[in-house]
């Protein structure tokens, strides 16, 4: 999915496995710099090796992190997304975990992940 966040055009797609090397950093840079907004600590989450932060990267319709990556390729923002298990709970779902490099906020970069995220929900709805 494209999307237009102000002056700038965004790839809006789920992050890859293959992907953690772009993906880990920016995750990192979250905690780090906003360990305020996430569950996660940064001290514990750099000593993960690459094969644990691969094997946390989901790419199913309930489970998934999307990317939003510039037009030349680099990744500005995150955002996850896990749908909750059970006849009485598919129905709800919870967004985790959305951070925008700071270079690119302020042009609208966080909202279209909502909207993306909505979007994947509608289309793999199985409740």
């Amino acid at each position: 999915m494209s999307i237009d966040a102000g002056r700038e055009k965004y790839m809006l797609r789920n992050i890859e496995r293959e992907e953690s090397d772009v993906y880990w950093p920016l995750r990192l840079e979250a905690l780090r710099t906003h360990p305020e907004a996430f569950g996660a600590s940064y001290e514990l989450s750099r000593q993960l090796p690459v094969s644990e932060v691969k094997d946390r990267i989901h790419n199913e319709p309930d489970d998934y992190i999307l990317g939003a990556f510039t037009p030349d390729g680099i990744l500005a923002g995150i955002m996850g997304f896990k749908r909750e298990y059970g006849p009485k709970l598919r129905h709800k779902g919870f967004i985790w975990g959305v951070y925008v490099s700071p270079a690119y906020r302020g042009g609208g970069t966080g909202f279209p992940f909502i909207i993306g995220s909505v979007g994947t929900g509608k289309a793999s709805r199985r409740y």
